[in-house]
């Protein structure tokens, strides 16, 4: 939920200053290579935005930067392409990469040393 009281934004509870949702501008101004996911971290970290038991509230800080988004007052970065496709496309296929011949049997007469 948001809802907006003189200058200050509230999100999951937290209300959010003028001067920090500053901060937030210029953390993604500073760090514009990092990852909706770490940004959204570093955005906790800055503003000591944690549970009681001391973790960064991720998923509410990437709440608050998608309504910023949306009102127009922050650009969040673009996704990031997804590193496993890259790797995948770089495989080539050789002699490691070939089936290993089939095995057929129990594995005690496969162990058994008398076969």
């Amino acid at each position: 939920m948001t809802k907006q009281y003189d200058n200050q934004v509230l999100v999951s509870g937290r209300y959010f200053t003028e001067q920090e949702l500053q901060d937030v501008k210029e953390i993604i101004r500073m760090f514009p290579k990092l990852s909706l996911t770490e940004l959204a971290n570093t955005v906790c970290e800055n503003l000591d935005w944690v549970t009681p038991n001391g973790r960064n509230k991720t998923a509410s800080c990437l709440q608050l930067l998608k309504k910023l988004e949306e009102k127009g007052s922050i650009t969040l970065p673009a996704k990031q392409e997804d590193k496993i496709h890259d790797n995948r496309d770089r495989i080539e296929f050789g002699v490691h990469t070939r089936p290993a011949q089939l095995i057929e049997g129990s594995v005690r007469a496969i162990l058994s040393p008398s076969g």
